[in-house]
C-alpha cells in the first residue's frame, strides 16, 4: 500500500483543482472573502462526473506520460519515444520581441531604446542642468 501525505500543501491544492478544472470533473460556482489575501473559489462536482475514473488519478489521465516516473519518462525521451519539450529561448531583461540582434529593421529607424532599457535612469540633476546638456551635446 501507498503512504499519502498527511497535509498537502497549498500549490499542490492548487494543482490538483487546475487538473480537474482542465478534465471537466468540478466548476467554479462563485467566488467568496477569505482569511488571507485570497479569495476563496467555490467549486462543485460537476453532474455526471461523480463516478468518473479519472477521479482516481487526475494528474495521470491529463497526463499519459507522468506514469513513467521521471527516471523511466527520461530514458523514453532519449529513445525518441516522447517527443522533447523545446523551450523558446530566453531573452535578456529589458528586451522584448522584435529588438534581438539579427532582426531586420527599416532602413532610418533607430533602435527603439538606445540606452538599453525602457526607460532612462532617473537623476537627482533638476530638469535645467539635463537640458543644458542636452542643448550642448
Amino acid at each position: 500500500m501507498r503512504r499519502i501525505k498527511r497535509r498537502a500543501s497549498y500549490l499542490s491544492v492548487i494543482k490538483y483543482f487546475y487538473i480537474c478544472r482542465r478534465l471537466g470533473l468540478i466548476e467554479f460556482i462563485r467566488q467568496e472573502v477569505g482569511r488571507g489575501k485570497y479569495p476563496r473559489r467555490i467549486y462543485r462536482v460537476r453532474a455526471g462526473m461523480e463516478n468518473d475514473p479519472r477521479w482516481s488519478a487526475p494528474q495521470a489521465a491529463l497526463y499519459p506520460e507522468t506514469r513513467w516516473g521521471g527516471a523511466r519518462y527520461g530514458k523514453a525521451v532519449e529513445r525518441g519515444l516522447v517527443p522533447r519539450r523545446v523551450r523558446p529561448p530566453r531573452r535578456a531583461p529589458g528586451i522584448l520581441p522584435g529588438m534581438e540582434e539579427g532582426v531586420p529593421r527599416p532602413k532610418g529607424l533607430p533602435p527603439p531604446f538606445p540606452h538599453g532599457t525602457r526607460r532612462p535612469k532617473r537623476t537627482s540633476k533638476g530638469k535645467g542642468e539635463i537640458q543644458r546638456k542636452l542643448q550642448l551635446g
